[in-house]
């Protein structure tokens, strides 16, 4: 089969690794843009039904006890709600077409659609037009949308760079990402106060257009020869059967989605800035960047010094510190403090993060990748989406910052009994690509 990595350079002994070829860079690129068109939405999403629901009050009734919830944070939980749907039914129909069809292709029509999407909601809010619901609508077309050409664009990654640069172009990938999560939040904060919501809308439709003119320049195509899976319900469960029968990518997967689903912090701070700082939309700014500032310079450390030993109880650590940390920012009494928490929040999801990417891509044969990333995909995007509903429901009856605290006992606690039950995660190395793992070998099946 021919080798569609083009590289700018000497090839392997290039200086720059990854960044040398040209798919790699249009792949990661394109997907920068729409990182931060996708931050950028969520920010000006949150803080525009904040806006329209902030003093208000509902009344419901639960097993006979009647509760009186904040609106405004019932509000923002119901986002997560609205999301979570679309990312579990994309989720699982995107691995299932990901391993049948041209994933480049498949990434290019839903980048259109996700265009189309924001360049309604800009008109209808620029005509006056736009209520909660049509902000929970969007919400949900943009997750399903995301959640349906994730598989796609992760397994393209060791596509588009050769065997021994995988790890290097992941760290490079996780690094965008974050660099776009630190500059989303200032940004839209930045337009929304000086500019209007709808200024914010038009970087986000924007965002989503440049990564079409990316995918349409790139030359990866997958090999007429290689296998194509039947999209269908015995393609789906020969998925996840191979990720069930590998004990260590399970407990990553497990571990992350009790994690996603106990600790929701970025749900909360419109909240957290407005009335437990009286900060306004600069103070949610702030908050917004934490954890992205402390993901952005692990990820930089990480893109060159990324042959982590030990990387099972790594991640694990990082988990409960995860947990921990997202507990005392619900006890913070200042901002400053709060920011300094998330920041190290932002570390310890990075370093797991990467390495659960990396044990995804390593241990997961290419036929199956899609697939694989998807069933992974439902619990690390759906996770958070019900962790926000949980947040903002909790949130509404007994305030923000108790939420922030239960949240995060439960995650390390959770976190504990997973690995408990599943204790090869805590001899995983990342050296040995299968150590008892129990699961396929990479480049099998």
């Amino acid at each position: 089969m021919s080798d569609h990595r083009s590289v700018t350079g000497p090839g392997d002994a290039a200086r720059f690794g990854a960044l040398n070829f040209r798919e790699f860079r249009l792949l990661c690129g394109g997907q920068f843009a729409a990182d931060i068109a996708i931050n950028v939405q969520l920010f000006a999403i949150n803080w525009h039904v904040f806006e329209l629901l902030q003093g208000s009050t509902a009344a419901v009734s639960i097993l006979g006890f009647e509760f009186t919830l904040n609106g405004a944070a019932a509000g923002l939980g119901g986002i997560g709600l609205m999301r979570l749907l679309p990312t579990l039914v994309f989720g699982v129909l995107g691995g299932l077409c990901a391993d049948a069809y041209d994933r480049r292709r498949l990434m290019l029509w839903t980048r259109i659609a996700g265009a189309a999407v924001v360049a309604w909601l800009l008109a209808a809010h620029a005509a006056g037009s736009v209520g909660v619901g049509a902000l929970y609508l969007v919400s949900a077309l943009t997750a399903g949308l995301h959640a349906f050409d994730t598989p796609s664009r992760q397994a393209l990654v060791p596509s588009s760079v050769p065997p021994r640069h995988l790890s290097h172009a992941i760290g490079l990938f996780n690094l965008a990402w974050r660099i776009s999560a630190v500059l989303s939040p200032v940004l839209a904060a930045a337009l929304i106060a000086s500019l209007s919501l709808t200024a914010a809308y038009g970087v986000v439709a924007v965002g989503f257009a440049l990564p079409v003119w990316c995918l349409a320049a790139m030359r990866l195509k997958q090999a007429e020869d290689a296998p194509r899976a039947t999209p269908g319900v015995a393609a789906f469960l020969e998925g996840f059967t191979f990720v069930h029968g590998h004990k260590v990518l399970w407990a990553s997967i497990l571990t992350d989605f009790i994690a996603a689903c106990f600790t929701s912090i970025s749900v909360l701070l419109p909240i957290l800035a407005q009335v437990v700082f009286d900060a306004g939309v600069s103070g949610y700014g702030l908050l917004a960047a934490g954890m992205p500032v402390g993901a952005c310079v692990t990820s930089l450390a990480l893109a060159y010094w990324h042959r982590l030993r030990k990387q099972g109880p790594v991640m694990v650590w990082c988990l409960a510190i995860y947990g921990a940390g997202a507990a005392l920012v619900g006890m913070s009494h200042s901002i400053y403090l709060s920011f300094a928490l998330l920041t190290l929040v932002g570390v310890a999801d990075t370093i797991s993060s990467m390495i659960r990417s990396l044990m995804r891509q390593m241990l997961t044969p290419d036929a199956l990748r899609g697939r694989v990333l998807s069933i992974a995909m439902l619990f690390f995007r759906g996770g958070p989406r019900i962790g926000e509903m949980q947040a903002g429901l909790i949130a509404a009856m007994i305030g923000a910052p108790l939420a922030l605290v239960i949240g995060g006992v439960a995650t390390v606690l959770g976190v504990g009994l997973a690995v408990w039950r599943l204790p090869q995660i805590m001899k995983y190395d990342g050296q040995d690509p299968d150590p008892a793992g129990g699961g396929a070998k990479p480049g099998t099946g």
